[in-house]
């Protein structure tokens, strides 16, 4: 499922407020652009038209009528990888919503979205949170590839 959407100003001065408190986390990083650019990645839990937004700063990002309460998670395509924190491993919700940027160019240049920018992502997938709880290696990575395999198994 492929979603086009315009960055508009809410989304902007939501992910410049969600920017400053990641950066008051990790005070040790000098680049603001690194956290404007992992606040980025809420764009398609905004913009998704099936998903309500449940966002008003930190916590769980979305529902849906029929995938329930969910979090957005990106995945690095070329490799599967997937970084799941222990605060969002233990949340109460239903699925995690897996999906990657199609078309980004601020993304590739790692540079941060600006309001008008058009973007496009696609869900790559919609699992279960346990199903991906108990394929977590290293604490807080999961593999996209290695569930796909799995899968193919059964």
């Amino acid at each position: 499922m492929e979603y086009t959407a315009k960055v508009s100003k809410e989304f902007i001065d939501h992910r410049n407020d969600l920017a400053l408190s990641l950066s008051k986390k990790e005070w040790y990083i000098q680049d603001f652009n690194i956290f404007l650019r992992r606040a980025d990645h809420e764009m398609p839990e905004w913009h998704t038209p099936e998903f309500r937004t449940l966002k008003k700063a930190f916590g769980l990002d979305a529902e849906h009528d029929k995938w329930k309460v969910c979090d957005f998670k990106h995945v690095h395509r070329p490799s599967g990888n997937v970084s799941i924190s222990l605060w969002a491993q233990s949340q109460e919700f239903d699925n995690y919503v897996l999906w990657d940027w199609i078309n980004n160019p601020k993304y590739t240049k790692r540079l941060p979205l600006e309001e008008g920018d058009e973007v496009t992502w696609e869900i790559i997938d919609i699992i279960s949170k346990n199903s991906i709880n108990n394929q977590i290696i290293n604490e807080t990575q999961y593999n996209y590839h290695r569930h796909v395999k799995w899968q193919e198994k059964e």
